[in-house]
Protein backbone atom coordinates (compact mmCIF):
# COMPACT_ATOMS: atom_id res chain seq x y z
CA UNK A 1 0.00 0.00 0.00
CA UNK A 2 2.85 2.40 0.88
CA UNK A 3 4.58 1.62 -2.42
CA UNK A 4 1.36 2.33 -4.33
CA UNK A 5 0.88 5.69 -2.58
CA UNK A 6 4.52 6.63 -3.12
CA UNK A 7 4.26 5.72 -6.83
CA UNK A 8 1.10 7.84 -7.24
CA UNK A 9 2.81 10.77 -5.50
CA UNK A 10 5.89 10.53 -7.76
CA UNK A 11 3.77 10.34 -10.93
CA UNK A 12 1.71 13.37 -9.85
CA UNK A 13 4.85 15.34 -8.96
CA UNK A 14 6.55 14.53 -12.27
CA UNK A 15 3.40 15.41 -14.24
CA UNK A 16 3.08 18.77 -12.47
CA UNK A 17 6.77 19.52 -13.03
CA UNK A 18 6.59 18.73 -16.76
CA UNK A 19 3.49 20.93 -17.21
CA UNK A 20 5.22 23.85 -15.49
CA UNK A 21 8.35 23.40 -17.59
CA UNK A 22 6.36 23.62 -20.85
CA UNK A 23 4.75 26.97 -20.03
CA UNK A 24 6.89 30.06 -20.72
CA UNK A 25 6.93 32.43 -17.83
CA UNK A 26 5.42 35.67 -19.16
CA UNK A 27 3.79 38.08 -16.73
CA UNK A 28 1.22 40.72 -17.69
CA UNK A 29 1.09 43.76 -15.43
CA UNK A 30 -1.35 46.68 -15.48
CA UNK A 31 -0.28 49.99 -13.93
CA UNK A 32 -2.44 53.08 -13.38
CA UNK A 33 -0.87 56.49 -13.82
CA UNK A 34 -3.35 57.92 -11.24
CA UNK A 35 -5.86 56.20 -8.96
CA UNK A 36 -7.98 59.30 -8.23
CA UNK A 37 -9.40 61.12 -11.26
CA UNK A 38 -12.04 63.65 -12.19
CA UNK A 39 -14.76 62.82 -14.72
CA UNK A 40 -13.47 63.73 -18.19
CA UNK A 41 -9.77 63.25 -17.39
CA UNK A 42 -7.74 60.72 -19.39
CA UNK A 43 -7.47 57.39 -17.56
CA UNK A 44 -3.93 56.34 -18.44
CA UNK A 45 -2.84 52.74 -17.90
CA UNK A 46 0.38 51.00 -18.87
CA UNK A 47 0.31 47.37 -19.97
CA UNK A 48 3.63 45.53 -19.51
CA UNK A 49 4.61 42.06 -20.68
CA UNK A 50 7.60 40.77 -18.72
CA UNK A 51 9.65 37.74 -19.74
CA UNK A 52 10.48 35.95 -16.50
CA UNK A 53 11.69 32.78 -18.18
CA UNK A 54 15.34 31.78 -18.61
CA UNK A 55 15.01 31.99 -22.43
CA UNK A 56 14.20 34.76 -24.91
CA UNK A 57 10.61 34.62 -26.21
CA UNK A 58 8.99 35.99 -29.36
CA UNK A 59 5.91 38.11 -28.62
CA UNK A 60 3.40 40.03 -30.69
CA UNK A 61 4.25 43.68 -30.00
CA UNK A 62 1.36 45.29 -31.89
CA UNK A 63 -0.74 45.26 -28.68
CA UNK A 64 -3.90 46.34 -30.51
CA UNK A 65 -6.79 47.06 -28.13
CA UNK A 66 -10.21 45.84 -29.21
CA UNK A 67 -13.11 43.63 -28.16
CA UNK A 68 -12.11 40.01 -27.53
CA UNK A 69 -14.10 38.90 -30.61
CA UNK A 70 -12.31 41.31 -32.98
CA UNK A 71 -8.67 41.56 -34.04
CA UNK A 72 -6.72 42.26 -30.86
CA UNK A 73 -3.78 41.47 -28.66
CA UNK A 74 -5.07 43.46 -25.68
CA UNK A 75 -8.54 43.81 -24.24
CA UNK A 76 -9.74 45.27 -20.97
CA UNK A 77 -12.50 44.15 -18.62
CA UNK A 78 -13.67 47.21 -16.75
CA UNK A 79 -16.23 46.92 -13.97
CA UNK A 80 -18.10 50.10 -13.10
CA UNK A 81 -19.43 51.38 -9.77
CA UNK A 82 -22.72 49.51 -10.39
CA UNK A 83 -20.86 46.18 -10.77
CA UNK A 84 -21.58 45.95 -14.51
CA UNK A 85 -19.03 45.65 -17.33
CA UNK A 86 -18.20 48.91 -19.10
CA UNK A 87 -18.48 48.28 -22.87
CA UNK A 88 -15.71 48.97 -25.37
CA UNK A 89 -17.02 51.80 -27.58
CA UNK A 90 -14.39 52.29 -30.30
CA UNK A 91 -14.77 50.88 -33.82
CA UNK A 92 -11.51 49.20 -34.84
CA UNK A 93 -10.78 48.29 -38.44
CA UNK A 94 -7.59 46.25 -38.41
CA UNK A 95 -6.43 42.92 -39.72
CA UNK A 96 -6.52 39.84 -37.53
CA UNK A 97 -2.99 39.21 -38.78
CA UNK A 98 -0.20 41.14 -37.08
CA UNK A 99 3.23 41.68 -38.63
CA UNK A 100 4.76 43.21 -35.49
CA UNK A 101 6.79 40.70 -33.49
CA UNK A 102 9.89 41.09 -31.34
CA UNK A 103 12.28 38.86 -29.46
CA UNK A 104 11.77 39.73 -25.78
CA UNK A 105 14.92 38.96 -23.84
CA UNK A 106 14.89 37.18 -20.54
CA UNK A 107 14.07 39.50 -17.62
CA UNK A 108 13.02 42.21 -20.14
CA UNK A 109 9.67 43.99 -20.49
CA UNK A 110 7.69 45.50 -23.32
CA UNK A 111 4.58 47.62 -22.99
CA UNK A 112 2.37 50.47 -24.11
CA UNK A 113 0.36 53.27 -22.57
CA UNK A 114 -3.42 53.49 -23.17
CA UNK A 115 -6.20 55.96 -22.32
CA UNK A 116 -9.16 53.87 -21.16
CA UNK A 117 -11.49 56.88 -21.40
CA UNK A 118 -10.88 57.20 -25.16
CA UNK A 119 -12.38 53.76 -25.91
CA UNK A 120 -14.79 53.15 -23.03
CA UNK A 121 -17.77 55.12 -21.70
CA UNK A 122 -16.37 55.96 -18.24
CA UNK A 123 -18.31 58.95 -16.93
CA UNK A 124 -20.12 57.89 -13.77
CA UNK A 125 -18.43 58.88 -10.49
CA UNK A 126 -17.40 55.97 -8.27
CA UNK A 127 -14.91 53.14 -8.04
CA UNK A 128 -13.88 51.09 -11.10
CA UNK A 129 -11.86 47.90 -11.45
CA UNK A 130 -9.80 47.00 -14.53
CA UNK A 131 -8.16 43.77 -15.68
CA UNK A 132 -6.06 43.57 -18.87
CA UNK A 133 -5.64 40.53 -21.10
CA UNK A 134 -2.90 39.82 -23.65
CA UNK A 135 -3.64 37.21 -26.28
CA UNK A 136 -1.65 35.87 -29.23
CA UNK A 137 -2.46 32.92 -31.46
CA UNK A 138 -0.10 33.48 -34.39
CA UNK A 139 3.55 33.25 -35.32
CA UNK A 140 5.68 36.03 -36.77
CA UNK A 141 5.78 36.30 -40.56
CA UNK A 142 8.54 34.16 -42.10
CA UNK A 143 10.26 37.30 -43.43
CA UNK A 144 11.15 38.27 -39.83
CA UNK A 145 13.17 35.03 -39.35
CA UNK A 146 12.04 34.60 -35.73
CA UNK A 147 11.39 31.41 -33.81
CA UNK A 148 7.75 30.45 -33.10
CA UNK A 149 5.94 33.08 -31.04
CA UNK A 150 4.51 32.60 -27.57
CA UNK A 151 0.82 31.68 -27.89
CA UNK A 152 -1.89 31.86 -25.29
CA UNK A 153 -3.68 34.32 -23.04
CA UNK A 154 -2.32 36.23 -20.05
CA UNK A 155 -4.38 38.05 -17.44
CA UNK A 156 -3.14 40.96 -15.33
CA UNK A 157 -3.96 41.68 -11.75
CA UNK A 158 -7.00 43.89 -11.12
CA UNK A 159 -6.35 47.58 -10.45
CA UNK A 160 -8.84 50.11 -9.09
CA UNK A 161 -9.41 53.78 -9.73
CA UNK A 162 -12.02 56.29 -8.60
CA UNK A 163 -13.79 59.06 -10.49
CA UNK A 164 -15.02 62.18 -8.73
Amino acid sequence: MKVLLLSAFLVATLAATSVRAQQPDLLLTLQLEKAQLNVGEPIMVRVLIENRSPVDLVINRRLLVNRPIGPHEIFFQITGPDGRQVPFEARIRESFESREFILLGTQRSYGKLYDLASEHEIKTPGEYSVVAFYENQQDAPAALSLSPAWKGRLQSQAVKFSLK
